[in-house]
C-alpha cells in the first residue's frame, strides 16, 4: 500500500494544477500602438481584458470598464476618481 501512495498524490497534485488552470475564464492581449507623424513617434500600450459581456481596458493614467449586461460604461483615472455612465438612453 504505501507503493501506491506516491502515484495517488501525484495524480492528486496533477488534477488540481490542471483545474486550477482552467478557473480562470477570458481572455488578455497585451496591444502596443504606434503612431508615427513628421515631428515624433507616439507609442501606446494597453492591456485588455475581456470576460462574457464585461469587458476593461487599462492604459496609462486610466483605465476603461464596459459591462454590457449591466448597461455601464465606466472610467477610473489615476487618482482614483470613477464616472460611470450608461451605454444608452432609452
Amino acid at each position: 500500500m504505501k507503493s501506491c501512495m506516491p502515484i495517488i498524490g501525484l495524480i492528486a497534485v496533477a488534477v488540481i494544477l490542471v483545474r486550477g488552470s482552467t478557473v480562470c475564464a477570458g481572455v488578455i492581449m497585451a496591444q502596443t500602438s504606434v503612431t508615427s507623424g513628421p515631428h515624433s513617434h507616439v507609442t501606446e500600450k494597453r492591456t485588455v481584458y475581456v470576460q462574457g459581456n464585461k469587458q476593461k481596458v487599462e492604459v496609462p493614467g486610466f483605465d476603461t470598464i464596459t459591462d454590457l449586461d449591466q448597461g455601464v460604461f465606466g472610467i477610473k483615472d489615476s487618482i482614483g476618481q470613477n464616472r460611470e455612465n450608461p451605454t444608452s438612453r432609452e
